[in-house]
């Protein structure tokens, strides 16, 4: 997906590192996107995509759609032999159905494991929010896709739909840990659009959906801060503008990945 979008952009949106999730990555592809790009780069794959240079291992991404779901059993094997090669695993989950689906299959490969993610968490009960933090699950959300796709949503979805949709808030307070993603090119890959969105939970026409879930600026920023680099490895970072105006997005001036700027206004 990244060869898709223009990483020049992402530099100037203070972007310095991402992540292709695409399910087929595999050897030839990690090849392909190797050096193609200033960010720091994880990719998630296969089971056949091997650790090298240029990137970090991901998950093994597991594809579901509600659909055409495999028998349970066989997802289960694909987590057992993900587990085999000391790799976790994460579940594409948009849908209600994908994401009990996944919760299960993990249920009978033995558990899930630290780092095994929720993709999108696109609709999540109430219900299931304690069961998600007991398994200490990671969701990868998209908060742009309220502002992205929200109109759509509210025309389309239930008031009881609408709840449970690309939740924040109760995620945090529940004791979920939430990252935050774009899913580009299907979503607005400029992250400050997407944290926006997490804190005002706004569509484009600007009506609300969810407005219990929004959250506030620094835990929304926090949604796309990778981990902290070892002691004395060179710097990734930025300096941005962010005015106080509720809709505006944050400018950034600076940004250094690696030590090294590639990003200057």
């Amino acid at each position: 997906m990244l060869g898709k979008l223009n990483m020049d952009e992402f530099a100037e949106w203070g972007v310095t590192g991402a992540t292709d999730a695409g399910a087929s990555n595999g050897p030839a592809e990690a090849r392909l996107l190797t050096g193609a790009i200033p960010q720091r780069l994880v990719l998630m794959g296969t089971a056949e995509l091997p650790a090298g240079e240029g990137y970090t291992l991901g998950p093994v991404k597991l594809l579901l759609d509600e659909n055409d779901l495999p028998p349970i059993e066989t997802l289960a094997e694909h987590i057992k032999a993900a587990r085999a090669l000391h790799r976790t695993v994460a579940a594409h989950c948009v849908t209600l159905g994908e994401l009990v689906f996944f919760l299960q299959a993990l249920a009978e490969a033995g558990g899930s494991r630290n780092g095994d993610r929720i993709e999108h968490g696109g609709v999540i009960p109430e219900s299931l929010i304690g069961d998600i933090a007991a398994a200490g699950l990671t969701v990868v959300t998209q908060p742009n896709f309220i502002h992205d796709r929200g109109d759509r949503y509210l025309a389309q979805m239930d008031a009881q739909e609408l709840a449970d949709l690309y939740r924040l808030g109760s995620l945090l307070n529940g004791g979920v840990r939430v990252l935050g993603g774009s899913d580009a090119p299907y979503g607005d890959a400029n992250p400050w659009i997407a944290i926006r969105a997490a804190t005002d939970r706004r569509t484009r026409e600007g009506h609300v959906i969810g407005a219990d879930e929004a959250i506030g600026r620094r835990s929304a920023l926090a949604l796309y801060q990778p981990a902290p680099l070892a002691a004395g490895s060179p710097a990734d970072l930025i300096l941005y503008e962010w005015p106080e105006e509720a809709r505006a997005l944050a400018t950034v001036g600076l940004t250094l990945i690696g030590g090294t700027i590639v990003w200057q206004r």
